[in-house]
């Protein structure tokens, strides 16, 4: 899949890969144009699924949580408006 994503000039990267301007770029541009529209559903709550609507396009999150269990955790957050 990733093969394909590559192909048409997509690529995957986190945060270990963003030059320091562009961190700037993407804090700045969450905070003057997502904050507040974004509303991350963790997939740890599974009571929350039933919250999902039919015909919205979702962004899956994977964030590997600091300390000692370094737990990864994953969320869902809705991308397409309502």
């Amino acid at each position: 899949m990733f093969a394909r994503l590559a192909d048409n000039g997509i690529r995957l990267v986190d945060e270990t890969q963003l030059t320091d301007d562009q961190k700037v770029y993407l804090r700045q541009f969450f905070y003057d144009k997502l904050n507040g529209l974004v509303n991350p559903i963790g997939l740890n709550e599974i009571d929350n699924l039933g919250r999902l609507e039919d015909n919205r396009i979702y962004l899956l999150v994977e964030r590997k949580e600091a300390g000692d269990d370094g737990m990864t955790r994953y969320a869902i957050v809705k991308t397409s408006p309502s």
